[in-house]
């Protein structure tokens, strides 16, 4: 195999690994945080209706819905929560395809800056423009010059190249 398809199956397997954890770790902490809600919702509103005398009167007498107020609803909720338990272990391939796509952009750009940079540290001359050192003893041969219009000095090669030298001070005064 050449280096691409190495490189090509190890993105796949950090890729894969990162994928793995990352569902495995948001997913118990987000079940974790909806069963704390729901001991704790389902004790307030326990303790608070188990602590009014009204209620608590209300709730003991027969025939009475008022018991329903707080049965029904924590039994509910424990239901989702058995549900929410449940869909720890069963897996979403359209969620799954978005994050693989997104941990596979995000190692992809890693290793790109990565490579870059190593070229960069590598090439001294990557830092700063290259300079053409070659062409300045030309141009201070020929005597006058001019600026292109892409920042190059360029000899001008005309009759005003007398004039030029005489405000450069190579010329004789007239």
């Amino acid at each position: 195999m050449d280096n691409e398809n190495l490189d090509s199956v190890e993105i796949r397997r950090h890729v894969e690994e990162r994928l793995k954890e990352h569902k495995r770790r948001q997913r118990y902490w987000i079940f974790a945080l909806h069963l704390i809600c729901f001991i704790v919702f389902s004790l307030m509103a326990w303790g608070f209706g188990t602590r009014d005398p009204l209620y608590k009167l209300a709730m003991s007498t027969s025939g009475s819905d008022l018991s329903a107020l707080l049965v029904i609803p924590t039994v509910a909720w424990g239901i989702v929560v058995l549900m929410h338990f449940a869909m720890l272990f069963n897996e979403s391939e359209r969620a799954d395809k978005r994050l693989r796509a997104q941990f596979l952009r995000e190692e992809i750009d890693e290793r790109t800056m990565n490579r870059i940079m190593e070229q960069a540290d590598a090439s001294e001359s990557f830092s700063e423009k290259p300079k053409r050192h070659e062409n300045v003893d030309a141009v201070s041969e020929v005597g006058a010059v001019r600026l292109s219009d892409d920042g190059e000095l360029v000899p001008i090669e005309s009759e005003s190249a007398s004039a030029a030298q005489h405000i450069n001070g190579k010329g004789s005064a007239l």
